[in-house]
């Protein structure tokens, strides 16, 4: 995916919807019983991202300490959201692409051997 429009727009929609996701969440209380993992649900056990929207309604709420101890990938979550939805709502207000300069670093880290080995098993 090299057009900088398709990858503007993907983000755009992936940023829509986990707002709609989180709004959804915090507007109506999370809870830990009911779930959409799949893992979870398959195996009964906690994949690492089980309880992040959980963390980031924490964090919204303004209970960070809290939010941590249910899981820490919610800050990590929190601040690529940030981070991603600043950068492009930039990009499009000033004519920059520093969004896609930044998505183009982070493919070109995401492939080198170091990093994915692992991750392929």
């Amino acid at each position: 995916m090299r057009d900088p429009r398709r990858i503007y727009l993907l983000t755009l929609v992936l940023l829509l919807a986990g707002s709609a996701w989180m709004f959804v969440n915090v507007s109506h209380g999370v809870d830990g019983d009911h779930t959409i993992c799949i893992f979870k649900n398959l195996t009964s056990l906690p994949c690492p991202s089980c309880g992040t929207t959980r963390a980031l309604a924490l964090i919204l709420n303004g209970q960070v300490a809290d939010a941590l101890e249910m899981n820490p990938m919610g800050i990590v979550s929190g601040l690529l959201f940030a981070i991603c939805f600043s950068s492009v709502l930039r990009d499009s207000l000033l004519g920059r692409t520093d969004f896609l300069v930044l998505w183009n670093k982070s493919e070109q880290l995401l492939k080198k051997n170091y990093l994915y080995l692992p991750l392929t098993g």
